[in-house]
């Protein structure tokens, strides 16, 4: 008789067994699924944490026509759309009225 033994790691760092391999192999493949789901949430999580970390460091420069500012705000907007995008960084913005 055949057995598969299909090893998967979980998310604990412990191998999970087919679980025909398995005196409690209800409880064990539902541990294995259990395990793997948390992995995958974990590594979204982490890839949005990620994201929003980078996003909170962003500067919005505000640009509308006439204005004198240096871009701080809309209160405070600039005048010179170039000089905005020039003082810009990478994952900053540039709002134009």
């Amino acid at each position: 008789m055949k057995t598969n033994a299909l090893i998967e790691k979980s998310g604990t760092g412990t191998d999970c067994l087919n679980h025909r391999n398995h005196i409690n192999h209800r409880n064990h493949s539902s541990d294995c699924l259990n395990h793997s789901r948390i992995s995958r949430k974990s590594v979204i999580l982490l890839l949005l944490l990620c994201l929003f970390i980078g996003n909170v460091q962003a500067t919005v420069r505000y640009v509308k026509a006439g204005a004198s500012g240096t871009g701080a705000s809309w209160a405070n907007a600039s005048g010179n759309l170039q000089a905005m995008i020039n003082a810009s960084a990478s994952g900053d913005q540039v709002w134009v009225a």
